[in-house]
């Protein structure tokens, strides 16, 4: 689902419009409509099991849609990939219209309940704006917020930014990765993500093997997905005209940062944090 109608089913169920259990049956609606790009491609015998997984491992570091980076790979053509988003839409169904097919919302309920859901998420952008008007690095910690929701989004994690602190939150504990980043002039900055014990295991889980639960592989599965985020960061810092390039990757920062930002995100499980430090 879009990042919007997750988060609008949340907002039902968190309101008491709807139960979990009414959620559940209008996501599992829009599953039965809804084809993914992969399989969609698959059946039509234009993707290959192995093309479709390695464009997945490819989305891992790339921020792209599915079928862009088919296209860039090679794997199938820009007029059959057009072909396939117009055959994916004619038969996509949102949230919402689930809702109603289900019989769970009326059609004016619905539409009650997405103003209200509008008004929430411009007064959430507007608490953002806020939040990072305070900051020294605004620009920067909005930039790592934007790929980290959307990041986490992809595996299956709602998140929003909550406070704005100064250091690293002292009651987040688990798993933390820093990643330098050479600036003009010899500038040296550091971003990264904080995550605390009780999420890896939660971050994990929509990567690993089925069954696979191993507390080692759920660390190198986190740190995976953060090493991932910091890469993202400086690919759309270089797309903005900013002139950076990779330098070591840290677990601790060095004694000479003197001024470290941290945003913390809410999630359904717990907080985590985000990190510019100078």
């Amino acid at each position: 689902m879009p990042r919007r109608q997750c988060f609008f089913g949340r907002h039902l169920v968190q309101t008491g419009i709807i139960s979990p259990g009414q959620l559940d049956r209008a996501i599992s609606r829009q599953k039965q409509s809804n084809t993914l790009l992969g399989k969609l491609a698959r059946e039509r015998n234009l993707l290959a099991p192995e093309q479709i997984e390695a464009i997945l491992e490819q989305q891992k570091q790339d921020p792209r849609r599915f079928g862009e980076l088919a296209v860039d790979m090679g794997f199938i053509s820009g007029d059959q990939l057009d072909n396939l988003l117009d055959n994916q839409a004619n038969n996509h169904i949102y949230l919402g219209e689930a809702l109603i097919k289900e019989n769970i919302l009326s059609q004016d309920a619905l539409v009650a309940q997405l103003n209200i859901f509008q008004n929430l998420m411009l007064a959430h952008e507007e608490e953002l704006a806020q939040l990072l008007s305070r900051a020294e690095h605004g620009e920067e910690l909005l930039q790592l917020y934007e790929i980290t929701r959307t990041y986490f989004f992809r595996i299956g994690f709602l998140s929003k930014a909550v406070r704005l602190e100064r250091g690293i939150p002292e009651d987040i504990h688990g798993a933390q990765v820093f990643m330098e980043q050479h600036g003009k002039k010899g500038s040296v900055s550091y971003f990264g993500t904080i995550l605390p014990e009780s999420l890896l295991g939660q971050l994990a889980s929509p990567l690993r093997e089925l069954g696979d639960v191993d507390l080692s592989k759920d660390r190198e599965i986190a740190s995976e997905v953060l090493h991932n985020l910091n890469f993202l960061y400086c690919e759309r810092c270089r797309k903005s005209g900013r002139k950076v390039r990779h330098g070591a990757v840290r677990i601790d920062l060095p004694s000479s940062v003197t001024s470290i930002e941290s945003l913390r995100l809410q999630t359904t499980f717990d907080d985590f944090a985000i990190a510019y430090c100078t």
